[in-house]
């Protein structure tokens, strides 16, 4: 476990669990929930990040090139592929200064044919911290990819989120994408949604949210969306920034592959505004 501190702010992080965070305070003042073992599952942890793609990849079948890639189901998500592999593996810590860390990834090709190098930078801020996702393709040839960062948030009965989105992608009973439905704008209350596992389309770059008593701003200028996860009576909520929509693959517009030689960036940053 490695720990970073800037003012205020403070984290801690486990490159050896998934490149994960344990904790992200403010003072004294969780802005994810923290993790409560010292033994924890990584998905028991604060925030973890999603790479090469984010959510599903519909039992594990990925069309490219003509042909189709098999992937091996993921046990929290049984028949899919699920949030890619970083999380899964361990991360190396290549640089660490009192307020920053630099994390690697290296993938060797196996059921996911592509050599490739993910680099995850935490950096803490006046009030939050910044996130950099980037992926550098090995491989000779062109690789599909998304990115994304999975963070927990603690729920109470006053947790809202604020989001520009106008559309909802919608999961059927086998948890992929059937259909885009009307969202409204605005001001969402967690227990309203609840049950909720579904892609907010909104490429506005921001969303807000309300919990535990802070105000945060989630920046992410080249979202797609912002995946919501509210398990009905569970005492957390997600809201996952993605590049991507789930299981989407299957439409390779230049935005989802990363040539050989080249790389893929996403940025994040959560930033506490105030306390309500």
């Amino acid at each position: 476990m490695i720990a970073l501190q800037r003012g205020p702010v403070s984290c801690t992080l486990e490159p050896g669990l998934g490149g994960s965070f344990r904790s992200l305070y403010v003072g004294n003042r969780a802005v994810l929930r923290p993790t409560a073992s010292l033994r924890p599952d990584i998905l028991g942890t604060a925030c973890f990040p999603l790479v090469p793609f984010a959510n599903r990849i519909g039992y594990g079948r990925l069309q490219h090139a003509g042909g189709a890639i098999d992937l091996p189901p993921d046990p929290a998500a049984t028949p899919h592929a699920h949030h890619g592999f970083g999380w899964r593996n361990r991360w190396t810590v290549d640089q660490q200064e009192q307020s920053a860390v630099k994390m690697r990834y290296e993938h060797r090709p196996d059921a996911w044919p592509w050599k490739f190098e993910a680099i995850q930078n935490v950096e803490l801020l006046d009030g939050g911290c910044a996130l950099t996702m980037s992926v550098s393709n090995l491989d000779s040839t062109p690789m599909p990819c998304g990115l994304g960062f999975h963070p927990y948030f603690l729920r109470d009965t006053r947790s809202t989120i604020v989001t520009a989105a106008n559309k909802v992608l919608l999961a059927g009973k086998d948890d992929l994408p059937t259909e885009t439905a009307a969202f409204r704008p605005g001001r969402h209350a967690i227990e309203d949604l609840q049950p909720f596992d579904n892609l907010l389309i909104d490429t506005s770059g921001k969303i807000g949210i309300e919990t535990g008593g802070l105000s945060i701003e989630l920046l992410a200028p080249h979202a797609a969306g912002y995946h919501v996860y509210a398990p009905t009576d569970a005492g957390y909520f997600c809201v996952e920034p993605v590049s991507h929509w789930p299981n989407s693959f299957e439409e390779l517009d230049e935005g989802k592959l990363v040539l050989p030689g080249s790389r893929m960036e996403f940025h994040v940053s959560l930033i506490v505004t105030g306390a309500t």
